[in-house]
């Protein structure tokens, strides 16, 4: 009868260490950006994914985190997540936080996403971000829209029919 209770108080004692370690990771992961806690769900174990995933749908994102993430066009990077369930689960996150879909890197010739899946040729990321209020209007810095760079790109590579059909759903997007 002893030995049961000291068996179920160690059990008890391990599980209150666990569960308090648990919560010291959740803090910590709570510090962390919203592009680490992406990278994270992709590349971690699953309790570990898990968490960052968690932390990343139930807290905000700091008004600096949204302006940081408009000055890097960062409605890329949920759009980079391997699934594309999740890209867009996260996308739509992004947005609803504050994240302009339309917005450039200042860094790289003010392109938004929509010019990533284009270069890409990734038809379903390019329907996704339209679904979702990206514009191919929208010009970089050398003046060019999405449109136009699907173009050059499909002059440049003739045998890419996947971009054939992009530049059709840009088209299409532009019509009213």
């Amino acid at each position: 009868m002893r030995a049961k209770r000291w068996a179920i108080g160690g059990l008890g004692l391990v599980l209150a260490i666990a569960v308090g370690l648990y919560g010291w990771f959740v803090l910590e992961t709570r510090k962390h950006s919203p592009l680490f806690l992406l990278s994270c769900m992709e590349a971690e174990p699953a309790l570990l994914a898990w968490t960052c995933k968690q932390v990343l749908v139930h807290d905000s994102l700091r008004p600096d985190q949204v302006a940081q993430l408009n000055r890097e066009g960062g409605a890329l990077y949920p759009v980079l997540s391997k699934d594309l369930a999740t890209a867009e689960e996260m996308l739509v996150l992004f947005i609803s936080r504050g994240v302009d879909i339309n917005a450039g890197n200042e860094s790289v010739r003010n392109w938004s996403a929509l010019y990533s899946t284009i270069g890409s040729s990734d038809i379903a990321r390019t329907k996704m971000l339209l679904r979702h209020g990206a514009r191919a209007d929208v010009r970089d810095v050398e003046g060019m829209t999405p449109l136009d760079s699907a173009r050059r790109l499909q002059q440049k590579y003739p045998n890419e029919t996947d971009r054939l059909e992009i530049i059709q759903i840009l088209e299409d997007s532009l019509s009213p």
